[in-house]
Parts: C-alpha cells; structure tokens; sequence
C-alpha cells in the first residue's frame, strides 16, 4: 500500500522526520519505504522485529542513514510511503504518518544603489568614493555590482570594491584603452576577484573607489549599484 504527501515549499533538505503508524501482529513481514519527489527512496523498515507487534515510531535523518542519505535534496512535491507484507498469513494497516522537514533557508537578496556624481580628479591616484550602507546581516554567496562613469579614455581608471571586512576586488583595472564611458555590470563569473568575496559578512559599509591614473581625460562617477545573494 502506498500513501502520498505533498509539500508545498521549495527548499533544500537539512532534517527529516517521519513518523509511522501500522498495526500489524508480525512486523518481521513488512517493509517500510519513503520515496522523495526526485525518486530516490530510503528504506526505514526491513523484515526486521520478528513476531513483534506494529510500527509505532519515528524515523529521524540523524540517525536512520537511509534517511540521512536524502539530506541536500530539494523538499518540494510529493513524498510517498510505501508499506509491503512479503509473507502469508498475518495482515494490518497502515493507520497514519507523517512527515517533518526542517528546510534550508531560501537565499535573500540585499541591494543598494548610489547616485553621487562625482568629478574624478585627473591623475590621482586617491581618487573619489562613494558608500552603500547594507544593513541586512548575513553571509555573501553572491555578489552582483553595476557602475555607470563618464569619462572620455576608460584605459586610465582602476575601480576598486571595498568590502565592509576592507576585503578589496579590482573590477576594472586601466583596461579598454580610448573607449569612452564604463557603464558595466561585474559578477563573479565576468570578474574573479569578487569570487574572493564570498563568505565575507555583508553587513555595513560597501565602498566603490575611482581613481583617474593619467593625465588629459576626465570623466565622472555618475551612480552604481550593488546586489548581494545572502544566507
């Protein structure tokens, strides 16, 4: 016989629980079985109990390896059990169970953007800064940053993300020769130095500096914004 139950929320598993019910007057007959939504299936009861008298128990992940083998598996859709009697004579029922999933939080994502418009000083190598507070608290996992700069020979500038760690990633490092104007979305696919940043905490102060390393050419930091993913 097979039972089904169906959760609703998407998530990662991180603990299960499943509770049995079945009355039946040899337990040494049946197997008990769980089957996830992907498929995979985790064997609670095996044949064992001999002439014992029904399943009234729970099944936990910390403890029950076959369990424990469905941990990082993604929670949502239908989860079925399966009761078998693979011997003659003695029969029961599966009066009830239950399922408890302890899930993994959904990632978040904190943003801010800046709009300082800011005059880069021609060849000086302090250059200008512009702050986004984050207040959220959390882990970075991942981090998006977009910066809009005018300026007529982008091959003069080196811009440089301070986390609130002073943690520092190089996004743009005096690249791109007479182009005009950086208006450029870095991640940590396009620019590994923010890879670098992950695991950092993200709460406080997040810093962009701009610095115009050549003389002539000026331009201007007109706004950025950043977007950190966050457990």
């Amino acid at each position: 016989v097979s039972h089904a139950l169906t959760v609703p929320q998407a998530g990662r598993l991180l603990r299960a629980v499943v509770g049995v019910d079945i009355q039946h007057p040899y337990i040494g007959d049946l197997v008990v079985t769980l089957r996830s939504p992907n498929g995979a299936a985790a064997v609670l009861h095996n044949r064992a109990g001999a002439s014992a008298d029904n399943i009234v128990r729970a099944y936990i992940s910390d403890d029950t390896p076959a369990l424990a083998a469905l941990v990082g598996s993604q929670a949502q859709g239908d989860w079925s059990l399966h009761v078998a009697d693979l011997a003659r004579r003695d029969v029961g029922v599966l009066r009830r169970w239950s399922l408890d999933l302890e899930l993994e939080a959904p990632p978040q994502v904190a943003r801010g953007e800046a709009a300082p418009a800011l005059a880069i000083p021609d060849n000086d190598p302090v250059g200008v800064s512009s702050t986004i507070a984050i207040a959220e608290a959390g882990t970075l996992q991942a981090i998006q940053v977009h910066v809009d700069i005018t300026h007529t020979y982008i091959g003069d500038l080196r811009v440089e993300l301070i986390a609130p760690t002073g943690a520092q990633a190089i996004l743009h490092n005096r690249s791109g020769g007479s182009q005009d104007n950086l208006i450029r979305d870095y991640d940590a696919t396009t620019t590994p130095a923010l890879a670098a940043l992950v695991g950092q905490p993200i709460q406080g102060n997040w810093v962009l500096r701009v610095a115009d390393l050549a003389g002539r050419d000026v331009g201007k930091l007109n706004r950025w914004e950043i977007a950190i993913t966050y457990h």
